[in-house]
């Protein structure tokens, strides 16, 4: 392969960064886990959408351990629009509206979870 210069993205690279990320978030070292799937999706070739599609899922499964739902939401989506048949994606999608929605369910959070909905609404 060659000696691979600064800035070529590599699906060996990413996938070596990936395995990393992995490692950290079964440490439950999210955020690093976060940083190494972002290094990993930036290293990889924009035409390896399989793989692409699973590190945007496994960021995604960081955010939601993270509690930060929207990110996680964001990931899934690309990690959908990149494999609509990605299983795992499109549960972890469900598993965080359903976080969202039990956090919004308290009265003094209406006008939030109607927001939600209708943020939701525009995705489909």
């Amino acid at each position: 392969m060659g000696s691979a210069r600064m800035g070529d993205k590599s699906l060996d690279k990413a996938l070596d960064i990936k395995v990393k990320g992995n490692e950290f978030f079964k440490q439950n070292d999210f955020e690093k886990a976060i940083e190494l799937y972002t290094e990993a999706i930036n290293n990889c070739p924009g035409h390896r959408q399989v793989e692409l599609a699973v590190i945007y899922q496994n960021r995604a499964a960081a955010n939601e351990r993270l509690e930060k739902y929207e990110a996680g939401l964001k990931d899934c989506d690309q990690s959908i629009k990149l494999n609509n048949r990605y299983g795992k994606s499109l549960d972890r999608r469900s598993k965080i509206h359903k976080k969202i929605a039990v956090a919004l369910s308290g009265e003094e959070n209406i006008k939030k979870k109607i927001e939600h909905l209708e943020t939701v609404h525009g995705r489909c």
